[in-house]
C-alpha cells in the first residue's frame, strides 16, 4: 500500500490542530495525511517514520511568540538536517501564527516557504489547501514515496 502524502503540524495548541483537521476533511484531498505533534522534540518521530512533504509550524510554540518564536523554526531545521540529512534543505516549512504578519520577513529569510495567519486558514480555507497542494505535488516528484510508515502521531 503507498504511502499518503503527509503534512506534519507542529502547534501546542490542541484546538488548533482540531481546526486544521476539520478544515482539512472538507477542503483537502482525502488521500492527505495530517499528523499533529506539540514540540519539535514529537516531530522527530514522525519524520523518521514518515515520508513528511510539508511542515506547518506554529510560530507561538512553547507560547514564544515573535523573535523568540522563530528559534524553533532554526531547531527544526537542525532536527530535519540530523534525521534527514539529504532532505534537510527541502522540506517545505510553512509559518503558521494567530496573530499579524509582521515575523514574516524574518520567518521567510530563515527558510520558511510561506507564512499564514490562522485568520487567513479559517477566511480562505480552498486557497490554504491550493497552497499546500502545489508544495506536496512538487515535493512528490522531487522525493517520490520510498519506505513505508513506522510510527504514530496524531492524525486525521
Amino acid at each position: 500500500m503507498p504511502q499518503r502524502p503527509t503534512i506534519l503540524h507542529i502547534d501546542d495548541d490542541p484546538t488548533c490542530w482540531q481546526l486544521v483537521q476539520a478544515l482539512a476533511k472538507r477542503y483537502a484531498p482525502s488521500d492527505w495525511q495530517l499528523l499533529a505533534v506539540d514540540s519539535i522534540e514529537a516531530a522527530a518521530a514522525v519524520l523518521q517514520g514518515y515520508h513528511v512533504m510539508v511542515v506547518l509550524l506554529d510560530l507561538n510554540l512553547g507560547h514564544t511568540g515573535g523573535t523568540s518564536g522563530l528559534l524553533s523554526l532554526r531547531r527544526l531545521r537542525e532536527l530535519i538536517t540530523n534525521i534527514i540529512p539529504e532532505r534537510s534543505a527541502d522540506i517545505p516549512i510553512i509559518i503558521v501564527t494567530g496573530g499579524d504578519e509582521s515575523e514574516k520577513p524574518q520567518s521567510m529569510a530563515l527558510g520558511a516557504v510561506g507564512f499564514v495567519t490562522k485568520h487567513t486558514m479559517v477566511d480562505d480555507p480552498p486557497a490554504f489547501f491550493a497552497f499546500l497542494g502545489q508544495i506536496i505535488e512538487e515535493q512528490a516528484f522531487l522525493y517520490p514515496f520510498t519506505d513505508p510508515p513506522s510510527t504514530g502521531a496524531r492524525g486525521a
